[in-house]
């Protein structure tokens, strides 16, 4: 329960901090991660390129979903905050 306590303050701070499309930088490097088995320079570009294509989907999908446009912000959350849930109970 104090883990999970922990992380859920990270987490809210880190998107007080750089804002609500945050969870974009928090999932990237973990699929990188996922991906390539390691953690070496190629991750990190891998994981610049997966946010970005992770962004772009969020922003179509918010564009195109309903006639006015959805905040792009609703979208990411729904796909980081489900997203940190299942790395958390991996580490169990």
């Amino acid at each position: 329960m104090i883990v999970i306590l922990f992380a859920t303050l990270v987490v809210a701070s880190i998107v007080s901090v750089t804002g609500l499309i945050s969870f974009i930088g928090l999932i990237g490097p973990h699929i990188a991660r996922m991906i390539t088995k390691k953690n070496d320079f190629n991750t990190t570009i891998l994981s610049g390129v997966i946010g970005a294509i992770l962004l772009l989907v969020a922003d179509t999908l918010a564009r195109s979903i309903s006639s006015s446009e959805i905040p792009i912000s609703i979208l990411t959350t729904f796909l980081g905050a489900p997203f940190l849930a299942y790395l958390m109970s991996r580490l169990k």
